[in-house]
């Protein structure tokens, strides 16, 4: 995949999980998450545990986006 395709692909992961954020925050409260092709893939409590996991499915990690899921009580505004 080449960096422009990659580029895209994680605009759109991060599009749909700012669209999803309130029910991600129901089963991923205050973890950190990787997501691919707007599926994520794996989730953990720190990178280093994430990292492993994902090495564990041969995950291509350029190919990963990475993002801190912040608790139900927190309100998060974002900005495309």
């Amino acid at each position: 995949m080449n960096e422009l395709q990659l580029l895209k692909r994680s605009s759109e992961d991060l599009k749909w999980f700012i669209s999803n954020i309130d029910s991600i925050k129901e089963d991923y409260e205050n973890q950190i998450v990787a997501i691919n092709n707007k599926k994520i893939v794996s989730d953990a409590k720190n990178i280093p545990e994430l990292f492993s996991k994902l090495k564990k499915l041969k995950a291509k990690k350029e190919e990963i986006l990475i993002k801190q899921v912040p608790s139900k009580k927190e309100i998060v505004i974002f900005r495309l």
